[in-house]
């Protein structure tokens, strides 16, 4: 075998040798990082990085908490099985929901697609989830469309992970699909400052997405001069609304629609028409009952799809590492 003056390089070279002349057969596990590392002078990261690259290009695959192996290859004369994805949906309204909405995209997604996929749909709460009930054989991939990560201390299963708004990456198993939260924050910056607002209450909730949220756009909405306070919603009651100098951004719909309705039952007027308000993420537009309000908006089922898209590349392709995908919502004025 042909030697550089890369270590790293060396011990692909190595592998993929060995592989050819069959000391490595399909579905062997592969020595410990350490022992590479020892082998080839090379530190563990350096060993990790060059596995890496070996998984990418299909000659490996990692399974999780169990180590990397040779991949076997498969005989493109025959069809391929379908991947068995299994998918949690939280949520009010099945029919409705922002979540029912980025079912129909992956589903949709999974229709106009090049790989074949069986799912498994579970209505599920998070402490159904949390409390391990659910009884599923081990899927390829799990989705989780909703913010499961609000108490959940791990994933269920040992398979890799996409999640629609989850913040936590769970050490890296998880893949995540969200509202860009600093294009969401520059949008909600020029709406208020656009509107003569430089002081902004911002209400928020316990979410990790939403406090993350908040904390771009307070950090976003002073380096542009102007002043904010975050205010958790659950605390907050109607005489929080009572400054109209302010501006007032809730860190999700479903909280402005709260606010909204109780102002209109209290005063029989639309908040959006007394107080400059913003919502993010559009989840309320979905419902036919909203209250009006501006918001930055998500198209939930093209959500969907990206969630569908990074479910299969990390199924095909094993070893992959997961990822943080934001998508860019626009400014619906109501």
């Amino acid at each position: 075998m042909k030697t550089t003056n890369d270590p790293r390089k060396n011990l692909i070279r190595a592998i993929e040798a060995r592989i050819s002349a069959g000391q490595l057969a399909p579905g062997t596990r592969l020595p410990s990082l350490r022992e590479l590392a020892g082998e080839f002078s090379l530190t563990v990261s350096g060993v990790r990085r060059s596995l890496e690259t070996l998984c990418e290009r299909g000659v490996l695959e990692s399974r999780h908490g169990s180590g990397i192996y040779v991949r076997a290859h498969r005989d493109s004369t025959k069809p391929e099985a379908a991947c068995r994805v299994t998918v949690f949906v939280s949520g009010e309204d099945r029919s409705r929901d922002y979540c029912a909405h980025a079912l129909a995209g992956v589903r949709k997604a999974a229709e106009n697609g090049n790989t074949a996929v069986n799912f498994d749909i579970v209505s599920c709460h998070l402490q159904q989830l949390r409390s391990r009930q659910l009884a599923l054989p081990e899927p390829d991939a799990l989705i989780l469309l909703g913010c499961y990560d609000l108490n959940l201390p791990e994933l269920p299963g040992n398979c890799p992970a996409v999640g629609l708004e989850m913040h936590d990456n769970y050490g890296g198993r998880l893949s995540t699909v969200a509202l860009d939260p600093l294009a969401a924050a520059r949008t909600a910056t020029d709406y208020f400052l656009a509107g003569g607002f430089d002081r902004v209450t911002v209400f928020t909730s316990e979410l990790p997405s939403y406090q993350f949220r908040a904390d771009i756009f307070c950090s976003t909405f002073r380096r542009a001069g102007g002043e904010c306070g975050l205010i958790p919603y659950h605390q907050a009651g109607m005489e929080c609304l009572k400054d109209a100098g302010s501006g007032y951004l809730f860190i999700g719909d479903s909280i402005a629609q709260l606010f909204a309705q109780e102002y209109r039952a209290a005063t029989g007027r639309f908040l959006a028409a007394d107080r400059k308000i913003l919502g993010l993420d559009g989840k309320r537009r979905l419902f036919p009952n909203y209250e009006p309000f501006p918001s930055v908006s998500l198209d939930w089922q093209y959500a969907g799809r990206i969630v569908l898209e990074e479910c299969v590349r990390r199924i095909v392709r094993p070893g992959l590492p997961a990822r943080r995908i934001y998508l860019c919502g626009t400014l619906d004025e109501a």
